[in-house]
């Protein structure tokens, strides 16, 4: 499930421990283990379910040179 924090909160995500850069979660949302945890969250209006961002297309295989 891919979830958005409330503007303004920062809301934290038990699956990174405290001292993680990844504690809080981005104000770009991210995608979180369907749980009771992020189901109160939701239910409570800090974080709303959204649909997943499409991934970067990646780039082409850079051609060989014959040269």
């Amino acid at each position: 499930m891919y979830v958005i924090p409330a503007s303004g909160m920062l809301v934290p995500d038990p699956a990174h421990p405290r001292s993680s850069p990844l504690y809080f979660l981005p104000a770009a949302g991210r995608e979180v283990e369907a749980s009771d945890y992020w189901h109160r969250r939701v239910r409570d209006g800090v974080v709303t379910v959204a649909a997943m961002p499409p991934k970067p297309a990646a780039p082409p295989p850079a051609a060989a040179s014959g040269a």
